[in-house]
């Protein structure tokens, strides 16, 4: 009876083992098919040199957001036009992937950063949620219809002319 019971643990362990290791080899294989897949989505998309390709590739976080980019069809211009100045080294990785975040989120606006000292005077956001919230405060107050009410000019003069008198 000890035997039996013996045989299967021993039985078991094996088949766990040679199962956790098969599993680990064809991770490392989907890991390396989705980069290369990455890559070759780079290169065709935004016409980047290998050089370029391993700075973007350098950063993870930026990385992703440039893929995701790209598939939520945002124009290559674009996308460009953000990674162009992070591979010159004049925004950071975390700059260019905020401008990449907003571009994408608010479906291809215009986005850029203050490089005046006179930036200073801007509204300044701990994170990127702070920013959306404001972005959708002032879209909704933008949404919301203006009332203008005309004054007459000649009749407020005439009537501060009445009360000196």
């Amino acid at each position: 009876m000890k035997k039996r019971i013996f045989k299967k643990i021993l039985l078991f362990l094996i088949t766990f083992v040679v199962f956790s290791c098969s599993s680990r080899k064809g991770t490392s294989k989907t890991m390396s098919t989705n980069n290369s897949h990455r890559v070759k989505l780079l290169k065709s998309n935004l016409n980047l040199n290998d050089d370029q390709i391993t700075r973007v590739f350098s950063n993870d976080t930026l990385t992703d957001q440039v893929i995701l980019s790209l598939k939520d069809s945002l124009s290559p211009n674009l996308i460009r036009k953000h990674l162009d100045p992070f591979l010159e080294g004049s925004y950071t990785a975390k700059a260019a992937r905020i401008l990449l975040r907003l571009q994408t989120r608010y479906n291809n606006k215009e986005f850029e950063l203050a490089s005046k000292k006179e930036s200073v005077n801007f509204p300044k956001f701990d994170n990127f949620k702070d920013l959306e919230v404001h972005i959708d405060k002032v879209d909704s107050i933008l949404k919301k219809p203006i009332i203008l009410k005309r004054v007459d000019s000649i009749k407020k003069d005439s009537t501060k002319i009445k009360k000196k008198q």
